[in-house]
């Protein structure tokens, strides 16, 4: 009984070892690195791939520094100054929305320069507008949420 148990086992671990040792033609594995290394295969990227060679593809997806940019995307990308800045220079110019708060309510002062005050009110503005409300709506509405416990009538007529 353990031999033909033992049997029955190496015969299906070498049914399922064959299946994976089948090579994969050169267009199946064109198709399992592009589903592998990237997002899945756009219109297009087969042919390209094809036409280069799989090896080399491969190769350039490893060193992104060798494939030339698209000239379309960089003249669209080019407005954006905040993709050239540091982490640092992305605070000064676009502080957290704590900072804000805290500036509005008088605990750090705002900015001298007139240009990184007019940066401040607009973003003071931005999160209002995001907020849909004034601070003060806001305090009626959480006011209105949260109404102060009532008292029982007992109480209320000295029972």
């Amino acid at each position: 009984m353990r031999r033909s148990s033992l049997f029955t086992l190496v015969a299906a671990l070498s049914l399922v070892a064959a299946q994976f040792s089948t090579p994969l033609s050169s267009d199946r594995k064109i198709i399992h690195a592009l589903n592998r290394l990237t997002f899945g295969p756009r219109p297009g990227d087969f042919e390209k791939v094809r036409q280069m060679g799989l090896k080399k593809w491969i190769d350039l997806q490893l060193h992104p520094d060798r494939i030339s940019e698209n000239p379309a995307l960089a003249s669209r990308l080019a407005p954006l100054d905040t993709l050239r800045m540091t982490p640092v220079e992305l605070a000064w110019h676009y502080p957290p929305p704590q900072l804000i708060k805290a500036m509005v309510d008088g605990k750090i002062p705002y900015p001298s320069d007139p240009e990184e005050r007019m940066m401040i009110d607009n973003a003071v503005r931005r999160i209002k507008n995001k907020q849909g409300q004034t601070g003060d709506e806001q305090a009626h509405r959480r006011a209105a949420a949260h109404p102060p416990p009532r008292r029982s009538a007992r109480k209320t007529q000295g029972l």
